[in-house]
């Protein structure tokens, strides 16, 4: 995806795999730093996604990525996100 906004890099050459997203601060993309602190900042969710990334290991990409997301959406509607 890319917009004026908003690139999005990765590279499956390297192991692991690396992605990179970059935003305009104050943009309608710029949320990926409130999933940082939100897991930094609570133990029990990192250790969620973690055992998520360890569950997918290996499997099929859009399966992960759905989960990853349905992971996120649920991070979106804590307070810990919604104070930040």
């Amino acid at each position: 995806m890319k917009t004026k906004t908003f690139r999005a890099f990765k590279d499956d050459s390297t192991v692991p795999p690396v992605g990179v997203q970059l935003t305009v601060i104050n943009s309608e993309f710029d949320f990926f730093w409130k999933f940082r602190d939100v897991l930094l900042m609570n133990d029990n969710y990192r250790k969620e996604y973690d055992a998520l990334k360890k569950k997918y290991e290996g499997m099929d990409m859009e399966d992960y990525r759905e989960a990853k997301n349905k992971f996120f959406e649920k991070l979106m509607a804590t307070l810990e996100y919604k104070n930040i």
